[in-house]
């Protein structure tokens, strides 16, 4: 497929999108769709606030209709936000600037379920117009399920390099470090008696 091609199909699926949403039966697909995602996902308007929450989005982030996204994710008024919660808002606000954000890796600290936990995610986010208002759909998915299942991720038997997307092969710590955003700083005991680092 040509960048010609992709431009008239990714041209076809917006004018596709804006039919749908135009129209309330198409409204009604819109919402199942999001619902049906094997990820979460929540649509999230101008300001922030939550149009549509599916059923993971509501049991990772707590996320509700109606909620600010910031409540959501439990960004206080003033002070430090938990930790992941910046790389969500990020992609939520350049998606309403009209970018679209492809997977941005974090890790989540979340106590949904009562007890603190570290959520290594991954976020995408997308512009979305309805009824012409910007509007942002971010999803977000299971970065350990994506990053260590073998039919998405090819290692080197021989030397332990990932390739990329763009058929590039890098060490592993600068893999994780570019997908996760994880700051590779600790060193084994092994590594550390050696001097390295």
């Amino acid at each position: 497929m040509t960048s010609r091609d992709h431009g008239r199909s990714r041209g076809a699926g917006d004018r596709y999108a804006r039919a749908v949403t135009s129209s309330s039966s198409g409204a009604r697909l819109a919402s199942a769709v999001l619902e049906a995602l094997p990820v979460a996902a929540v649509a999230v308007d101008a300001a922030l606030r939550i149009v549509h929450a599916n059923a993971l989005a509501r049991a990772l982030l707590g996320a509700a209709a109606g909620r600010s996204l910031a409540d959501a994710l439990g960004c206080p008024a003033s002070g430090e936000a938990p930790r992941g919660a910046a790389a969500i808002r990020d992609a939520a606000v350049r998606a309403l600037a009209g970018e679209r954000v492809r997977a941005r890796g974090f890790v989540l600290r979340t106590g949904a379920r009562g007890e603190p936990a570290d959520l290594h995610l991954i976020v995408s986010a997308s512009p979305l117009a309805v009824r012409g208002a910007p509007h942002a759909v971010v999803v977000l998915d299971d970065a350990d399920r994506l990053l260590l299942d073998p039919a998405l991720v090819r290692i080197c038997a021989g030397c332990g390099r990932v390739e990329d997307e763009e058929g590039e092969w890098h060490p592993l710590h600068r893999y994780l470090e570019d997908r996760l955003g994880l700051a590779l700083d600790e060193l084994c005991h092994r590594c550390a008696r050696k001097g390295r680092g």
